[in-house]
C-alpha cells in the first residue's frame, strides 16, 4: 500500500506551465476573434458601398432615360460633373457638394435638394460623359461615381459605372 502523501496542491513549476498554455490559447481566441470583427467590419461596409453605388446610379439612370434633353447647363468630364435633365415640366440636376450626391428637382419656381447618398459614405467623384451619334439625335450619358467609406477597422473604395440613353432624344 502506498504511504498517504501530505502534500496537497501543485508545485510552482506546474503553475507556470498551466499559466502559460492557458495564455497560449487565450492568445489564439482572441486574435481569431478580432480577425473576425475586422472581416465581419469589412464585409458591412462593401455591403454600404455596394448599396449606396447601386441606389445612387438607380436614381441617375431612372431620371435619365426619363428625360427630354439634356441641358447646355452640364458639366461633362470633370470630378465633380453637373447632369442637367429636362423632364418638362420639371427639371432635375445632379451635382456633388461637400462629398454628397445632390439631386435638385425644379417645377417652375420651387425647387428641392436631397442628398443621395448616406452621411457615412465620401463621394470621392461624379463624371458624367456625353456620347452622341453622328447626327446628334440620340444621346447616351455615361455615369461614373466613386465611393469610399472608412472605419476603425477597415476602409474601401468602389467606382460604379453605367450608360443610359436619354430616351426623349432616341431615334
Amino acid at each position: 500500500m502506498q504511504p498517504y502523501s501530505t502534500h496537497k496542491g501543485f508545485t510552482l513549476i506546474e503553475m507556470l506551465i498551466y499559466i502559460a498554455v492557458l495564455l497560449s490559447v487565450l492568445g489564439v481566441v482572441i486574435t481569431t476573434l478580432l480577425s473576425l470583427r475586422t472581416v465581419f467590419e469589412r464585409n458591412i461596409i462593401e455591403r454600404r458601398v455596394a448599396d449606396a453605388g447601386t441606389s445612387i446610379l438607380e436614381r441617375i439612370t431612372r431620371e435619365t432615360r426619363n428625360a427630354l434633353a439634356v441641358n447646355p447647363t452640364s458639366v461633362f468630364e470633370t470630378p465633380a460633373g453637373i447632369l442637367d435633365l429636362d423632364q418638362s415640366p420639371t427639371t432635375t440636376r445632379f451635382y456633388v457638394t461637400s462629398g454628397d450626391v445632390m439631386v435638385r428637382t425644379t417645377i417652375g419656381a420651387e425647387s428641392s435638394d436631397i442628398a443621395l447618398d448616406p452621411p457615412s459614405i465620401a463621394v470621392d467623384s461624379l463624371w458624367f460623359t456625353r456620347y452622341t451619334t453622328g447626327t446628334s439625335t440620340s444621346t447616351a450619358i455615361r455615369t461614373a461615381l466613386t465611393l469610399s467609406v472608412s472605419s476603425r477597422f477597415a476602409s474601401t473604395t468602389r467606382v460604379f459605372y453605367t450608360t443610359t440613353v436619354v430616351r426623349g432624344l432616341y431615334e
